[in-house]
């Protein structure tokens, strides 16, 4: 049957991966067409008589009563959905549809594209929002994110998906979603699609410093945060931000900052901190934790808080309505910014600040 002829996609089912996904030996036969995207770890397994590795961000499309034996499961973190559909020809003058013989537009045994981090986001988000609705609605939403998943297997990859770069942001956003849990570089590598040696030494040549010490930083960046904003223990600061134990955790921290956690969190009110909206100053100066400086809209700034800062020093840097000027913000070199920011081409801005 000819591919031009116009076809429909009918949702099935939605499952997710079990442990039987990363049992070693476990087979699978899927009797409907199948896609498979996984949203954490990594796992090894035969599809078609083909040994494919499969980790985080990954769309895996397999054609109607495909075969797939698990080889290795990985950390037993993998996580995701399965979704199963059928397809049909559209027969207008009929005004019936059959059965369509749907074949992978890859032409292989199987299919599998690395989705990017924003159409990632969004199909997570999409997910997570269908079980919250009514059945209708539910099926509805089902049928939309089988479109949406098709989408990716049609759609040509982007030449920078390809290269090296593209795939060390990938285990950067990995890192910075996931610097809770145990990450390796051998992990790392695999995400960005290269071998752990050429991913160490790109990666290196690009932020100055290893993978691994830069997760290090980051964890630590993260740890600051809990300090400055919680009452949590170094010990629950330390799970929370992906550290053995409390200990080790300590002896990074001093090695990084200069100080423990603890005198860190004493001397909390002499850090740098810049507040990047005018509430968020207030309710930090409450705390008693006084902002060095904070961004704000002279037309829109209250008198209160007007005075409020001049009576505690706090500097205010003077932007346009809706605008955070980066280079105001650099100047001032902060340890730490707390607030809210209104896109996401600011939020990579501030990111930059701290190159970790």
């Amino acid at each position: 049957m000819s591919d031009n002829m116009e076809w429909i996609a009918q949702w099935k089912s939605t499952n997710a991966l079990s442990n039987a996904w990363i049992t070693k030996g476990e087979l699978h036969h899927f009797p409907s067409h199948t896609l498979i995207f996984i949203i954490d770890g990594k796992a090894i397994w035969n599809i078609n008589g083909h040994r494919v590795h499969v980790s985080y961000g990954e769309l895996i499309a397999l054609e109607e009563n495909s075969v797939m034996e698990v080889i290795e499961g990985g950390n037993l973190d993998l996580a995701g959905w399965h979704v199963q559909f059928d397809t049909y020809s559209v027969l207008h003058d009929r005004r019936e549809a059959e059965k369509f013989e749907w074949r992978l537009p890859s032409g292989e045994a199987y299919q599998k594209v690395q989705l990017s981090g924003g159409g990632l986001a969004s199909i997570i988000k999409h997910w997570s929002e269908v079980y919250t609705q009514d059945q209708s609605a539910e099926r509805v939403g089902h049928q939309h994110l089988l479109y949406e998943l098709l989408s990716n297997l049609y759609r040509k990859q982007p030449d920078n998906e390809l290269k090296p770069e593209h795939g060390i942001l990938l285990s950067i956003d990995y890192m910075q979603q996931h610097y809770d849990q145990v990450i390796t570089r051998t992990q790392l590598a695999q995400i960005a699609g290269i071998s752990p040696w050429h991913y160490s030494r790109k990666f290196s040549e690009r932020y100055g410093k290893p993978p691994l010490d830069y997760l290090a930083h980051y964890r630590i960046y993260r740890a600051q945060e809990e300090l400055i904003l919680t009452a949590a223990t170094s010990q629950d600061i330390a799970k929370k931000t992906g550290f053995e134990d409390a200990h080790y955790f300590s002896r990074r921290f001093k090695q990084l900052t200069g100080v423990s956690p603890k005198i860190y969190r004493q001397t909390m009110t002499q850090r740098k901190i810049v507040s990047l909206s005018p509430i968020c100053a207030e309710i930090m100066i409450h705390l008693g934790v006084i902002p060095h400086a904070v961004v704000v809209t002279p037309i829109l700034l209250s008198p209160h808080h007007h005075e409020q800062f001049t009576a505690y020093g706090v500097e205010m840097l003077e932007v346009t309505q809706y605008e955070v000027e980066i280079e105001l913000v650099r100047q001032i070199q902060p340890e730490m910014l707390i607030g809210n920011v209104l896109t996401e081409e600011v939020k990579r801005s501030c990111a930059q600040l701290h190159r970790f």
